[in-house]
């Protein structure tokens, strides 16, 4: 039921071809119907390719008398709904972590955006979460999201190339934002305005080791404004990812 537009078919192109999933994709009129009234109806087809999209990975080193390890397995086309999906395993001479990474950008089948990191550390942890709904298309007039971040580890200190003393390091961080627009003008630009607001906070404490003073704890808090000027101004290429 929406007018025809043929900028929101080529922008629609533009952010399938960008999907890590989809090799190519096409969205283009295949028909027109004269309906009642002297109106018509348009029918647009949407082709896609899409790629192999799950990877594995596994690595084995040894540098400094210390061993490390990596093991992965990622999907960006998690069972073929878009979502991604990564969980990692990595050993090395700081610590050991296990993590998971999961986003999905088409959340309930809107324009909605989730995303969840989680990782447990042999120092400690993290934990990111963030939700939204972001300008998605250049003739978007609204956007919004928030984020929150958690994490503690044990931070070293070196002193040619090996580490002789140790402190904890706890960080929380959240922000906040909302942005309006007036979408596209008649140059191809749009304007977007964003209010947000952001705070950290960071705390620091002895360890077994610990020999130094520890740095000051800190936390901030504070309003911020942003103003994106965005102009459409694509153009096609071929095989620019290869030459590239």
């Amino acid at each position: 039921g929406d007018p025809y537009d043929p900028q929101r078919l080529a922008e629609s192109e533009r952010l399938l071809r960008g999907k890590r999933y989809l090799h190519d994709a096409g969205v283009e009129p295949i028909a027109v119907h004269e309906m009642p009234g002297g109106m018509q109806r348009v029918d647009v087809g949407v082709t896609t390719r899409d790629v192999w999209t799950l990877a594995l990975g596994a690595g084995v080193g040894r540098s400094g008398g210390t061993n490390e390890t990596h093991l992965m397995l990622r999907d960006s086309n998690f069972l073929g709904t878009g979502r991604y999906l990564s969980l990692a395993r990595d050993a090395n001479v700081d610590r050991t972590e296990t993590a998971l990474n999961f986003i999905d950008a088409n959340l309930f089948g809107r324009h909605g955006r989730f995303s969840l990191n989680w990782s447990d550390n042999s120092d400690g942890h993290e934990r990111e979460l963030g939700f939204g709904r972001p300008f998605y298309a250049l003739d978007s007039r609204w956007g919004a999201g928030a984020q929150v971040h958690d994490f503690g580890r044990v931070d070293h200190r070196y002193s040619l190339g090996h580490s002789y003393d140790d402190f904890g390091h706890e960080r929380r961080e959240a922000e906040l934002w909302g942005g309006w627009s007036n979408g596209l003008d008649g140059s191809g630009r749009a304007r977007r305005y964003r209010i947000g607001l952001s705070w950290s906070e960071d705390t620091f404490r002895p360890v077994d080791g610990t020999l130094e003073p520890l740095p000051e704890s800190q936390g901030l808090a504070y309003p911020w404004v942003s103003v994106e000027l965005t102009q459409e101004a694509f153009r096609q290429e071929k095989n620019l990812d290869q030459m590239g």
